[in-house]
């Protein structure tokens, strides 16, 4: 189909939403088009890109927001005597946790395509999204409005091909969406996934997991999977049971000391501990917590 260019909204939510404190002021922000509304009176919008809210920082956000107020707007549109939310239900959702009444809103006449876009771009210049919530609101753009991934990428201020590799994504088993969703897969784990059908994806998703293995371990266990020799020789039951074992003590040594712990099994029964560590401070804190002296 033949469609019009659009405007990117590269400055869609500067252009929305004052970022200056100083605008929510008494007397100044009616002349940005800012008004309040009781949060009783605003529903939740049908594109919000965002699916998982954190229940901690959430509470963070509602107890900043009792002390201080909401410092900015939601963006809603009209519906009647109520308003449909377009971007800010993290905020509305701290502003109701905090028991406020009443919150500023900056009301927008937008259609369903820029409601979407708005949503997603605020989520976007936030960093709020996981890569398959992106990838789906991608999905969303080009499925109920038409655009091609170079329209998206232009709304969105992204290059076509990293909406390319995310959309990708969304061809990826449902365990596979899940570990990417929680951050346990990285995109480079996804794409090199991405080059095997299953059933090879899906039994080398499962010694990725296990094995915790990096992207270039990932890579080079597709290739012998796509080459058709599998692992390498002197697996088995044994094996893949130490390596279940070997990642349940990698967890815990994690969880230990908060950084990231890798444990990799050699052919004679031995191995290597990694334990991370980004500044000589985070260093002396395993230290600590260990029994050297």
């Amino acid at each position: 189909m033949t469609m019009a260019k659009r405007q990117a909204l590269g400055r869609g939510l500067a252009s929305l939403i004052p970022d200056d404190e100083e605008e929510l002021a008494p007397g100044r922000g009616e002349r940005h088009g800012i008004r309040e509304v009781e949060t009783e009176r605003i529903d939740p919008g049908p594109y919000q890109p965002r699916k998982t809210f954190e229940d901690e920082t959430l509470e963070e956000l509602a107890r900043s927001v009792g002390s201080n107020g909401l410092l900015q707007p939601l963006v809603v549109r009209a519906r009647g005597e109520r308003y449909q939310l377009i971007c800010g239900e993290r905020r509305l959702r701290a502003a109701r946790k905090a028991d406020l009444r009443r919150v500023p809103v900056v009301v927008k006449d937008a259609t369903d395509s820029e409601a979407l876009e708005l949503a997603l771009v605020e989520n976007v210049q936030r960093e709020d999204l996981n890569a398959i919530e992106l990838a789906a609101a991608f999905e969303r753009l080009q499925r109920e409005f038409g655009y091609t991934q170079e329209e998206v990428a232009q709304r969105v201020g992204m290059d076509r091909s990293s909406v390319a590799n995310h959309l990708r994504l969304l061809r990826l088993p449902e365990e596979a969406r899940s570990a990417v969703a929680a951050g346990v897969l990285s995109m480079g784990h996804a794409r090199a996934l991405l080059a095997l059908e299953d059933p090879l994806l899906s039994e080398a998703l499962k010694r990725v997991l296990s094995r915790r293995l990096s992207v270039r371990e990932t890579e080079s266990l597709v290739r012998r999977l796509k080459r058709g020799t599998g692992v390498p020789s002197g697996g088995g039951a044994e094996h893949e049971a130490a390596d279940v074992e070997l990642s349940a003590v990698a967890t815990k040594l994690q969880r230990r000391f908060q950084t990231q712990v890798r444990i990799r099994r050699s052919k004679n029964g031995g191995g290597e501990i990694r334990i991370r560590y980004y500044s000589r401070e985070e260093l002396d804190r395993i230290l600590d917590l260990m029994p050297v002296e």
